[in-house]
């Protein structure tokens, strides 16, 4: 009995398990200029037990985001990330920094068009990102 159940265990170690990368805002620009404070925004994101995307979480009061909304899912295409919730779709380029559960920093950019956001906020967007955890 004592074999099997330490068969068991081991069996439970060797077998990934689903994990996330949480990220902490670590630099912004707008139109190129420095974001001064740099906006309050979190984004973490989790990875099945093969190393696949599946859900994103996003908290802050950043006014422009990278994500439509504070949940939902991601996937990776090539350089660019596309996030997704009930109500919208974003897509953001990778311009530096790799995806996965081991990344330590993770640099994005994206464009607000005038039918998103207010006229003072339309313009491109970087967001440089540290590994929080």
């Amino acid at each position: 009995m004592v074999a099997v159940m330490a068969s068991a265990c081991k069996k439970g170690k060797d077998e990934p398990a689903p994990s996330a990368v949480n990220f902490q805002l670590a630099s912004a620009t707008f139109n190129g200029a420095a974001m001064d404070p740099t906006p309050n925004y979190q984004l973490t994101l989790h990875f099945d037990a093969a190393g696949n995307p599946t859900q994103y979480e996003a908290s802050g009061t950043a006014q422009v985001l990278p994500t439509p909304g504070s949940s939902g899912d991601w996937k990776q295409e090539g350089d660019k990330l596309v996030f997704s919730n009930a109500d919208n779709e974003r897509t953001v380029s990778i311009l530096s920094g790799q995806v996965s559960p081991l990344s330590s920093r993770l640099e994005v950019a994206w464009s607000m068009q005038k039918t998103e956001i207010p006229w003072p906020q339309v313009g491109d967007y970087t967001y440089t990102f540290e590994r929080s955890q």
